[in-house]
């Protein structure tokens, strides 16, 4: 019932050389990667864009160090200006390069992990029609009007746009790939229960998205479910496809588009008021929203007969 013949083609490439020392190992190398690489990006910032002097030779102390990158983590994380979005996003190029030798511990290429060829494209662009067919109607009804404002004019919007793009694309590509392609084939080709293949990255990835504010662990529930909902279109289309065009289209419009309080809006083009009412719990919207989304995705999955087709080879 889980495992669809899609999901088996999608897992095959990580039969061999499937030894969990190496999962572990990996996961290893891929912390250690990402932190060195973050924290290295971070201090260029430091150093070329707030003209900080931290580097070996400047008189820095430990302290000040520490001092410096605590407070560039929590810039970053606040995502309020388009310098602070820049700063964060660029971290995952490190991660990037990170699952680039996670694969290559198991002796295989990037390209595995994003599954079969064959409806890669119609998957994505699908998914990613879906998001913003469901939004934008969604966003006019809640009242976009009345509740939010401009917040930098359009063609600076579309200026910010040239640089953002490629960042955004890198960020939910290097998610997508260490979360539903390396950790969901790994897993799934040694255990048979979807709660091993489908959960335990979902919930990893739900982790990653801790954050200082009033609803961080809502924030983790809610990322727990958005990785359960990607895993769900990656396990019935034998690809990442869908699961990127989900995730690249629905960070597009609550980061770019329109933002929250307190939320990632260094670059969006509209700005939700502080404070606006609304007669249900906006927690409960936001995982209506998703449950919506994800029937729509896999009911229009179902019409157009996609996944019920013969798998093919990779």
């Amino acid at each position: 019932m889980w495992r669809t013949p899609e999901f088996e083609l999608f897992v095959a490439p990580a039969a061999d050389r499937a030894e969990f020392w190496r999962v572990a190992m990996s996961l290893l190398i891929a912390g250690l990667v990402y932190m060195i690489g973050a924290a290295l990006i971070l201090f260029a910032f430091a150093h070329w864009v707030f003209e900080l002097s931290i580097f070996p030779g400047s008189g820095s102390s430990e302290d000040a160090l520490r001092t410096v990158l605590d407070m560039l983590t929590s810039i970053a994380e606040r995502g309020a200006t388009p310098v602070a979005i820049a700063m964060l996003w660029s971290t995952f190029l490190p991660l990037f390069l990170a699952v680039w030798a996670m694969a290559r511990l198991h002796g295989r290429g990037l390209a595995s992990l994003f599954g079969r060829r064959r409806g890669f494209r119609r998957y994505f662009y699908l998914a990613a029609l879906a998001v913003l067919a469901i939004n934008l109607p969604l966003l006019w009804l809640l009242g976009l009007g009345s509740t939010a404002t401009l917040r930098v004019p359009p063609e600076i919007w579309l200026m910010h746009l040239l640089w953002f793009g490629p960042l955004l694309l890198l960020q939910i590509t290097t998610e997508e790939l260490l979360f539903r392609g390396y950790l969901q084939q790994q897993l799934g080709i040694r255990f048979r229960s979807p709660l091993m293949w489908m959960l335990i990255p979902s919930v990893l990835f739900g982790l990653c998205h801790l954050s200082g504010v009033a609803e961080g662990w809502f924030y983790v529930l809610w990322a727990t479910a958005f990785g359960l909902v990607a895993a769900d279109l990656t396990r019935i289309t034998g690809n990442l496809g869908a699961a990127m065009g989900l995730h690249l289209a629905h960070n597009f419009v609550v980061v770019a588009l329109i933002a929250g309080p307190e939320r990632f809006d260094g670059v969006a083009l509209f700005h939700l008021q502080q404070g606006v009412e609304s007669p249900i719990p906006l927690q409960l919207l936001e995982l209506s929203y998703l449950v919506v989304l994800w029937a729509a995705i896999r009911l229009w999955l179902l019409r157009a007969r996609l996944h019920f087709r013969p798998p093919a080879t990779i």
